[in-house]
């Protein structure tokens, strides 16, 4: 493992040095996990240290957006740690993709609020007969998201410190059953360091909107398990229809009326019931509304939403969504969203939107 940081940390370095605005950042964690079932009590056997190491690039408010977001920071990170129960979770690793934004800059202090959003792997996931104790998640591999607040303390131009706590979550979105999830919650401390003291270019902050009334039509695709564990999987196909309503170019309020074919209400009804002729309709249709948040070609929406047609019901009236979204163009945006019902993964879609 020492060995892996080294390397890692040789790379960062010898990138950042033919890079302006580049620079290094190490973590230390320690954390608990944050039982959201209390039959996961099991699971927290202990406190646990963990380490993170990456690159990150500050802009420089060449472009009004930066400017803006009062010049929001990018990067990639590595996290590593042996988690809460090394009998049934093992270690956990991570690495994510991620971006900073400042919500309160002073002279030598700033606040800032971290989104990260990338893969992980978990040791040790559920099975059958020598792990059936892990009933929180069922595969190596998950998507892990990362949101983290901390004051920063600026040293000098090159050094900064910082003090946070941080909520780490993995997931496979019910791709593979079991999957409660695994949420991590931990105090950091740590620092930043560039190589070359940071350039910054002074732009007029003023930004017109693109446009104020923006219309969607968007598809995804998705796989999920459902309980009991050792299912079959099953396939959804979501198609979409929005409006959105931008009201600064750092923001936009939109609903969208969504129609999804779930062939898991097929399993829901066999698990339920006692029916056998699985005459209930697979489609559904929903109403959602919710806001994004923006930076640059970056979208990450929030929406709550109703089913308007259901014949199932077994999962309740409402929905959320929640996740990413990148603007590929003027008119083409690529979209990773989570749906749940509540604290509850339902599935991951991924698919493209077309806005006019």
């Amino acid at each position: 493992m020492i060995k892996r940081l080294i390397f890692i940390c040789v790379l960062i370095t010898n990138v950042s040095y033919s890079q302006s605005n580049i620079g290094i950042e190490a973590k230390f964690y320690y954390g608990s996990l944050l039982v959201h079932h209390y039959y996961m009590q099991h699971l927290a056997e202990q406190h646990f240290p963990m380490v993170e190491v990456g690159f990150m690039k500050q802009t420089t408010g060449k472009k009004m957006w930066e400017c803006n977001r009062h010049l929001p920071v990018f990067g990639v990170k590595y996290i590593y740690g042996t988690l809460s129960s090394p009998r049934y979770l093992g270690s956990g690793q991570a690495i994510l993709p991620y971006m900073s934004v400042s919500y309160i800059k002073r002279k030598k202090i700033t606040v800032n609020c971290q989104y990260g959003w990338g893969l992980g792997y978990i040791q040790k996931p559920f099975e059958r007969t020598t792990n059936y104790r892990n009933i929180a998640i069922g595969s190596h591999i998950n998507a892990v998201a990362n949101i983290a607040n901390e004051i920063e303390y600026r040293v000098s131009d090159k050094t900064r410190l910082n003090l946070g706590v941080s909520l780490v979550h993995f997931s496979n979105g019910s791709f593979k059953v079991p999957n409660l999830g695994i949420n991590l919650v931990c105090v950091t401390v740590g620092g930043k360091f560039f190589i070359k003291n940071p350039v910054y270019v002074k732009k007029d902050s003023t930004e017109n909107i693109e446009t104020k009334n923006e219309f969607s039509i968007s598809g995804a695709m998705a796989m999920k398990e459902i309980y009991p564990i050792g299912g079959s999987k099953y396939t959804v196909g979501i198609v979409s229809l929005g409006y959105w309503r931008n009201y600064s170019c750092k923001g936009k309020y939109g609903v969208s009326l969504d129609l999804f074919y779930d062939e898991g209400i097929k399993g829901y009804v066999m698990r339920d019931t006692i029916e056998t002729n699985n005459s209930t309709s697979l489609f559904q249709m929903g109403l959602i509304g919710g806001y994004e948040f923006r930076i640059g070609k970056i979208g990450l929406p929030y929406m709550i939403g109703i089913y308007l047609v259901d014949a199932y019901k077994g999962n309740g009236l409402f929905y959320n969504r929640i996740g990413g979204r990148y603007y590929i163009n003027e008119h083409l945006i690529a979209n990773i969203t989570l749906k749940t019902h509540f604290a509850k993964a339902d599935f991951f879609e991924y698919g493209l939107a077309y806005r006019f």
